[in-house]
């Protein structure tokens, strides 16, 4: 991995983020989220009365992560309305991500009588290199500079994030703690088409096995995440003799604007009827179809009363 490569995408248990142009550059450039410093509101104007109190001082503040945020975009004297809109720019789990690190950077600034909205970039240094010391590594610290750049003002920069000190010190970080690979090694996939094998003939399997076999074998066919297994839905399905055509409508992790939904198609394995996907899957629909009440989620519950399986559960 080149050392200059300072993206903002994540590893380990650590999500992309969409919440703050994580490009490190050597100077201080505008972001489309955050506007330019002559856009925020002067310190000598008064807020609004309905915004007075809603920015204490940090010996006040009570806030957690997600409030922050929407306490910040309501300073520019927008709508609830349209601060809830600007929020669901951020999907829930990127908010959940955030929230942790929001909150201990609010229980930094009270500790230190710092404006969590406008600190001096010193103190912001000092914050990353607190969770640096508890062994936190780039990606993590990646994403919590991303988190604070949606609401930090520094008087010298645009944006936080791409304040030249916090740049040296990201780079820093990288060539002092490299991020590590999620997983060391690849768990061995002929373990489970063995076991997948004595799995046969289908009409003779419990709804219980013929449930495992077929999703592990969309997972193993399509190479999609859970998540987006657990959105295939009988309602966008086209069904021939050769093929199963499923649309995912509903935003996944990889959705991005501008790009059509996704199309996952399972084919016929006429090689070895054993592992063939579109054989399970065609028997796995007619043992369910009365068991679904209506459901249209692909997979139910092999157990009463045969509710929608959670991403989760997938």
């Amino acid at each position: 991995m080149p050392a200059e490569d300072f993206t903002g995408s994540t590893q380990g248990n650590i999500g992309s983020t969409l919440m703050a142009n994580t490009v490190m550059v050597s100077h201080c450039s505008p972001t489309a989220l955050q506007p330019t410093m002559d856009t925020f509101p002067k310190q000598e104007t008064p807020l609004s009365s309905s915004l007075e109190g809603a920015i204490p001082t940090v010996e006040k503040a009570q806030l957690d992560g997600v409030s922050a945020l929407w306490n910040f975009f309501r300073q520019f004297n927008v709508s609830p309305e349209v601060t809830d809109i600007i929020m669901a720019s951020w999907r829930s789990s990127s908010q959940k991500q955030y929230k942790s690190y929001m909150e201990k950077w609010l229980a930094f600034c009270r500790e230190r009588s710092v404006d969590y909205y406008s600190p001096p970039i010193s103190d912001n240094l000092e914050f990353l290199m607190g969770l640096y010391t508890k062994g936190l590594g780039f990606s993590t610290l990646n994403t919590v500079r991303s988190a604070l750049s949606s609401i930090l003002r520094i008087s010298d920069c645009e944006n936080f994030g791409s304040h030249p000190l916090v740049v040296r010190f990201m780079k820093g970080v990288f060539e002092k703690r490299k991020p590590q690979p999620k997983y060391d090694d690849i768990w061995d996939a002929s373990k489970v088409l063995d076991y997948l094998s004595t799995l046969h003939p289908m009409k003779e399997l419990s709804l219980k096995e013929l449930t495992l076999k077929v999703l592990m074998l969309l997972l193993l066919v399509t190479g999609q995440r859970g998540q987006s297994i657990h959105l295939l839905t009988l309602s966008v399905m086209k069904l021939t003799e050769s093929f199963c055509q499923f649309q995912i409508l509903d935003h996944t992790k990889t959705s991005k604007p501008g790009h059509s939904s996704t199309s996952i198609t399972i084919s016929e394995f006429k090689q070895d009827t054993k592992f063939c996907p579109l054989t399970a899957l065609i028997e796995y629909l007619d043992r369910t179809q009365g068991l679904r009440n209506g459901e249209q989620c692909l997979f139910i519950s092999y157990g009463r009363p045969h509710p929608a399986l959670s991403r989760d559960t997938i």
